[in-house]
């Protein structure tokens, strides 16, 4: 392997993987280590954030040393679970509460009450996301009603998806991608930061969040200490785009799609250059007509006993 490589982390929801490619997309390597599911209420699933930094952490060393060296790297690309909340200190680098995962459902009152004030309308028209608690922002709120810590630290709190990875490798650079910023219903289809109107609608402090960036770019690089030598981070993208990225989907025009099945089944649509909404959210009494897959998730996470922990080894999502 004597030219340069990439190395790419995975971090999923029940595993977290690196991976050593070079640039015909040839893999030379993967290290990969699961990750512990606690489930301590019915319709609550979580991560512990530091377990998530310290196994890809260590898969990603194992990664650097069959290159043979952080200076063999050309750049780190990241892919990531996406509506996974992690909030922490950013005077100690410290998480504040556990890692709310995409699963969890325990901002549905939240979500319901918002829909019943008559928000959600705007909500989808803003962001092309109906009001669910699968997705970001409720999350944040809650932190901030139920951890005391989050608002005792003031201007020190820090929000993010699994742009945790990126603070830990960089020690300290707050960013996002507009993938991941898309998934929080905090970012307006049409805007290129966060929304003040929905960030004040949901409850979310602004100076909280992450600066957001493009997904392909020269961020920052990973800390000196970590590898021997600084590696640049050259691209972010959340799980289900960069699967549209990898199938091929390059062209801004419509007609380029991607399909995923494993867990759920998610279509990822290149529209062009003009944003496509979806029609208005069903006028449906019951909170569950938003498919199956959202049922089966709940069924799922609810059979789960309180304080339950789930270690086995699973598929990586």
């Amino acid at each position: 392997m004597s030219e340069p490589l990439l190395l790419v982390l995975d971090e999923g929801t029940t595993s977290t993987r690196a991976m050593l490619y070079s640039a015909d997309g040839t893999r030379h390597g993967v290290a990969q280590a699961n990750l512990t599911q606690y489930y301590p209420q019915p319709g609550w699933v979580e991560h512990d954030a530091e377990e998530i930094w310290r196994l890809t952490l260590g898969c990603a060393r194992e990664m650097v040393v069959l290159a043979g060296g952080a200076e063999r790297i050309a750049g780190i690309g990241i892919t990531n679970q996406r509506e996974t909340v992690v909030a922490w200190d950013r005077r100690s680098g410290a998480p504040i509460a556990p890692a709310i995962v995409w699963q969890d459902r325990r901002t549905a009152e939240q979500c319901a009450a918002l829909r019943e004030a008559g928000h959600e309308p705007l909500i989808q028209q803003r962001t092309g996301l109906v009001l669910d608690p699968y997705f970001s922002g409720t999350k944040l709120r809650w932190i901030l009603d139920n951890v005391p810590e989050a608002r005792a630290i003031g201007s020190a709190l820090a929000f993010g998806t699994v742009s945790w990875l990126v603070w830990n490798l960089t020690g300290g650079s707050h960013v996002t991608d507009a993938s991941n910023a898309s998934r929080t219903q905090l970012l307006a289809l049409d805007g290129a930061s966060w929304d003040s109107g929905l960030c004040t609608l949901i409850g979310v402090p602004h100076s909280a969040l992450p600066q957001i960036v493009d997904s392909v770019g020269r961020f920052e690089s990973t800390d000196t200490s970590l590898f021997g030598a600084p590696i640049p981070i050259c691209g972010m993208a959340g799980d289900q785009q960069a699967a549209t990225i990898g199938q091929g989907c390059l062209q801004a025009r419509r007609g380029q799609r991607d399909v995923r099945h494993r867990r759920v089944c998610a279509r990822q649509y290149g529209p062009g250059g003009a944003a496509l909404h979806s029609p208005p959210a069903r006028n449906d009494p019951s909170p569950d007509w938003r498919g199956a897959q959202l049922r089966a998730r709940r069924l799922r996470v609810r059979r789960r006993q309180p304080g339950q922990v789930d270690a086995r080894p699973r598929r990586p999502r």
